[in-house]
């Protein structure tokens, strides 16, 4: 979906938390309000694990039309999304839909929403990544406040006041999540053991 360019361009700007934070302390003085508006919002989070139908009903829910989502398109200043619209308006790129590489029949293409805010949580989240696993941990009230503007930017950039978000990782801040948007709704689907192994 990408050339070479691209690539590299991705690597550099997703790899350097630097960059990711000054991105985001553009996009905020460049584009954020006050008040938060969508902190009573019904957002919705989709979670669950590996091959249990996160990114099907994600879509389903995506094209109701009703959410904004992080897309490609965002990729890969995903934490300054209305910077980036603005910088790409001119140059934006049209592609078929293509079957993703988990050969699974799910077609993505530069529209198409994606989990791309872990890369807020791997930069505002806390020190969750270990060698041999992820770890709870518990949302600072930074960590809080910086996610529900990021939110609010996310929504600014789509024109929506509702947010949606598939984020597998996001078993891991389960207990959080409520504190942060109290009237969201967080789904969990589950499949049978056997089929999902």
């Amino acid at each position: 979906m990408y050339d070479f360019p691209s690539r590299v361009l991705h690597r550099l700007a997703l790899s350097n938390t630097a960059i990711l934070e000054t991105s985001f302390d553009m996009e905020r003085k460049l584009f954020a309000e006050r008040p938060i508006k969508s902190i009573q919002a019904k957002h919705v989070f989709v979670s669950g694990l590996a091959r249990s139908g996160t990114t099907m009903l994600m879509q389903a829910l995506y094209d109701s039309r009703e959410f904004s989502a992080l897309t490609y398109r965002d990729m890969p200043f995903v934490l300054a999304p209305n910077t980036w619209a603005k910088v790409t308006e001119r140059s934006q790129r049209h592609m078929d839909d293509v079957e993703r590489a988990h050969g699974d029949g799910i077609q993505i293409g530069f529209d198409s929403p994606e989990t791309l805010e872990e890369v807020f949580w791997r930069v505002f989240g806390g020190d969750y990544i270990r060698e041999d696993r992820l770890a709870s941990v518990r949302l600072t009230d930074e960590s809080i406040a910086a996610f529900r503007v990021y939110v609010d930017l996310i929504n600014r950039r789509y024109n929506k006041r509702r947010y949606l978000s598939k984020n597998n990782n996001n078993v891991l801040r389960l207990a959080g999540l409520p504190n942060i948007f109290p009237n969201s709704i967080i789904l969990v689907p589950f499949r049978d053991p056997l089929r999902q192994a």
